[in-house]
Parts: C-alpha cells; structure tokens; sequence
C-alpha cells in the first residue's frame, strides 16, 4: 500500500522533500546536506535532537550469531545501519543518528525494490531464523524432532531486547531529561505506545 498507493506521495514529503529512491541513493553525502538543509519535517526534527547525546550499547549490525548471545545488544535500525552511518558529520551524535537510521529503514521500505536483509543458521540442537524489521532485528529460535515436530520455540524481538533492565530504553533514559523521555522512546521504538508516569 506504502509503495504503490497514495501514502507514498505523502511520505516522500513528510520525510524525505524527495522520492525515497532518489533519497536513499544520495547515501551519507546526500543525506548530511538533507539534514543541514532541513526542508522536511523530518529533517527538523533530526535538527532537534542531533545535542542529544546517549551512550550506545554493542551493536549488532549483522543477523548473526551475535543476536542470540545474552546480554545487553542494540538490535536496532542504528545498530543495523552503523557501519554506513558511522561516517556521517551526526557520529557520536546518538539520537540524530538513531533517528536517521530510521529514515534509511523507511526509505527502503518506500523504494520500487525494497531490501530486507536476513539469515537463517543452526546453533546446537536450535534452528535460528533472523530478519530485519521496521524496529530491528527480529529472531526466531526452533528446536525440532527428527520427525520435525517442534519441541520449542521462541521468538526474540527487537523491543524485547529494548526494554531489558540493561537495554537501549534503560540505558538511554537513564542520562537525559524526564522531559525528553517520549521523545526518546518514539526515536527508539516508535512501534510502542508510551504513557510515562510520574
């Protein structure tokens, strides 16, 4: 619906002042001089936040077997696109970049031949599936029989790894404002509706 139907015209708009494609093409150079111009409402708002700085957690840029250690992971489109993104004026810049990670997963989403990367590989007894989401990488984990009835399953997602006592949500909120902590979470995970009590 996205690509083909009348939401697309408003999300080039909303988001990127461009088609997605021709967007997306402009890679880290293009998307800089995007930003420092600041004629979408995205691009503003990645103004907004590009002083917000958090600390970042090991990130899991491929679906490896790195997304089925335990143990504190950024699962999500920043960890995902990092090794692109850590070239851009906004490194180090930890909610901006979060945000403009975010704006390359739509982006391709948008685009005439969308790319989600995945894998799939065994760990021991378990059979592992891994995909890209919208909010990161999402793992399925499936133990079988010979006969291939299924003797276990579970499924990691990425909010999942978010909102874990020692997780991006944790660890981000922890070191900025109670004010900006529904700002934060729609950067982090804008999937989660959020109602922050005092």
């Amino acid at each position: 619906m996205l690509r083909r139907g009348e939401l697309s015209p408003l999300a080039s708009t909303i988001f990127f002042d461009d088609d997605p494609q021709t967007w997306l093409a402009g890679g880290v150079k293009g998307w800089e001089a995007w930003f420092l111009q600041e004629r979408s409402e995205t691009a503003r708002w990645l103004a907004a936040v590009q002083n917000i700085i958090t600390p970042t957690l090991p990130m899991a840029s491929s679906p490896d077997h790195t997304l089925i250690t335990p143990g504190p992971l950024d699962v999500s489109p920043l960890a995902i696109e990092y090794p692109l993104l850590s070239a851009c004026c906004l490194s180090g810049k930890t909610t901006a970049l979060r945000l403009l990670a975010r704006c390359i997963t739509l982006a391709r989403s948008l685009s005439a031949l969308p790319t989600l990367r995945w894998n799939r590989f065994d760990d021991g007894e378990w059979k592992i599936a891994v995909v890209e989401t919208a909010r990161g990488w999402l793992v399925h984990q499936a133990r079988l029989t010979t006969s291939g009835n299924i003797l276990d399953y579970r499924i990691i997602s990425p909010t999942t790894r978010h909102a874990q006592s020692d997780g991006v949500i944790a660890r981000e909120l922890a070191t900025i404002p109670l004010s900006l902590w529904s700002q934060q979470l729609q950067v982090i995970d804008p999937c989660v509706a959020v109602n922050i009590v005092e």
